[in-house]
C-alpha cells in the first residue's frame, strides 16, 4: 500500500480517535478549543476523500512531499491520541498535534 493509500485510513483514525476521547472525557470550557479541531479535522477529512475522489489522485502524486509530511503529521497526532490519558494537560497536546495535521491537510488539498 502507497502512502497515499494509507493516509485516508490513517487520517480517519485520527478523528475516530479524538472523537472517543473527547466522547469519553468530562467535557468543559477548556476542552471546547480542542472540539472545534475535532470539527474542522472532520470537515478537512471530507473534503480530502472527495478531493480523491474528484481528482483520481493524479495531483496528490505529483506533491509527494507534502503528502509524506501529512503522513508523518497523523502518525504522530495517532500517537498523542492513544497516550492520552483523559486530562486536561493532554488536551493541549492532542490539540497541537491535530493543528499539525490540519495545516499539512489543507497544503494537499
Amino acid at each position: 500500500m502507497s502512502s497515499k493509500d494509507a493516509i485516508y485510513p490513517l487520517l480517519k483514525s485520527n478523528y475516530d480517535s479524538l472523537d472517543r476521547f473527547l466522547s469519553q472525557t468530562l467535557i468543559g470550557p477548556q476542552l471546547e478549543p480542542l472540539q472545534q479541531k475535532r470539527e474542522q479535522l472532520g470537515e478537512k477529512l471530507y473534503a480530502y476523500h472527495t478531493s480523491l475522489i474528484a481528482k483520481h489522485s493524479d495531483q496528490l502524486e505529483q506533491d509527494a512531499y507534502a503528502m509524506e509530511h501529512l503522513f508523518l503529521y497523523a502518525r504522530q497526532a495517532q500517537k498523542v491520541i492513544d497516550e492520552a490519558e483523559e486530562t486536561i494537560e493532554h488536551a493541549a497536546k492532542v490539540g497541537d498535534a491535530i493543528d499539525k495535521v490540519l495545516t499539512q491537510l489543507a497544503k494537499v488539498i
